[in-house]
């Protein structure tokens, strides 16, 4: 994983609570930097729709190679798009490799970014002491990289409040999916939206290993010379203090009933594309930015479990045997199988349980817990 900072040049946004704000405005800056970047990436999109490269209904807007095959054509005749809008991104055509946007210092993975995460324009925000307690929670044993393959859109930015990396505040990350036509490996994508408007960005390999491996793996311990292994694991220790956070928010986002509030949030569809005369499908951006609020229920029920007095009384059960005190239970992660024992539609579902407190006998001390419930049908 080697990070590469991009600087752009845009002002500085000014302390607004409105999370989408600097996305808006590094989109803009891509934009104005790339003219009809967006008709040319919905174009890539249809044509590769149409040849059945790419599913219409896949989590991945366009892979990170089609991007850099706008960005950069190696060879325009097998880019007909790009020919016929005239649209020229560099001064030359470099012929550079399928890795070659993770390991150059280019803007490919930041535009991929931007432009795709404008296709919705939204910002998650999540409730601040769900926020903390999710910092704190340990991803332990293998990714669920299942449940990670369903994001609610193409690319979610999500504002990271308190989060740093190299001494610089993180105020907020572009996450997206890449997956290369014909190949089973698909990359969880990250973009550090830094405060002094650099974008950092890396990726991981998702499988069926742990944070940790993932980590190694994209640091690739073979890059290290001989006798630099504090420095592999110094390098690791920051990749996941700030990683670690980041996945068990996306992984939050992406499990079964997440508790998120805002316009089409119950309900979240990728963006269907709108036919039109001359330019063929496109993904026309709403006209508004939005912002998704994280957590609002599971953060109040925290904060009402705070205040409840600490018990310290023990009890005993029918063989007298005494009973854990009274404690708070850390949030943590849980595995369930849902469906029949052998049923082919059985599947693992992740789900995040908040801090609860535990043998606690009076139901005035339990803490609340709120359940969506779908409205009767009168029919």
């Amino acid at each position: 994983m080697k990070l590469e900072n991009i600087t752009i040049d845009v002002m500085a946004s000014d302390n607004s609570l409105d999370v989408t704000s600097r996305p808006c405005k590094i989109v803009a800056y891509y934009n104005k930097k790339y003219p009809n970047i967006g008709q040319m990436a919905d174009q890539m999109r249809t044509a590769k729709i149409a040849s059945g490269a790419l599913s219409a209904s896949a989590p991945c807007f366009l892979n990170l190679k089609s991007w850099l095959n706008i960005v950069h054509p190696t060879n325009p005749e097998e880019t007909p798009v790009i020919a016929q809008s005239g649209f020229e991104l560099c001064n030359k055509a470099t012929a550079y490799g399928y890795d070659d946007y993770y390991n150059r210092g280019n803007e490919v993975v930041a535009l991929a970014a931007a432009i795709t995460w404008s296709k919705t324009r939204i910002g998650l925000r999540f409730d601040r002491d769900m926020y903390e307690a999710l910092m704190r929670t340990p991803l332990i044993g293998d990714l669920p990289s299942e449940v990670l393959l369903h994001p609610p859109h193409w690319c979610l930015y999500i504002y990271t409040p308190g989060l740093f990396t190299g001494g610089m505040r993180v105020h907020g990350a572009y996450i997206f999916l890449d997956r290369d036509e014909g190949s089973e490996i698909t990359n969880w994508v990250f973009v550090l939206d830094r405060d002094d408007w650099t974008l950092c960005h890396g990726a991981l390999q998702l499988g069926p290993w742990s944070l940790e491996r993932a980590i190694s793996q994209a640091l690739d311990p073979d890059s290290f010379s001989p006798g630099m292994e504090t420095e592999f694991r110094r390098h690791a220790e920051v990749a996941r203090a700030v990683l670690e956070p980041l996945m068990s928010m996306y992984l939050y986002v992406c499990s079964k009933n997440p508790d998120i509030t805002g316009e089409g949030a119950q309900r979240p569809e990728y963006p269907q594309p709108t036919n039109t005369r001359r330019r063929g499908p496109r993904y026309y951006p709403p006209e508004l930015a939005r912002t998704w609020d994280v957590g609002v229920r599971i953060g109040t029920a925290i904060r009402e479990a705070a205040k409840r007095p600490t018990l310290s009384t023990v009890g005993a059960d029918t063989n007298g045997r005494a009973r854990p005190r009274a404690h708070p239970r850390c949030a943590h992660w849980h595995h369930y199988w849902v469906g029949k024992l052998k049923s082919p539609a059985r599947k693992c579902e992740v789900r995040w349980l908040h801090p609860t407190l535990v043998n606690v006998d009076d139901p005035n001390l339990l803490p609340m817990v709120i359940r969506p419930v779908k409205p009767a049908n009168d029919d």
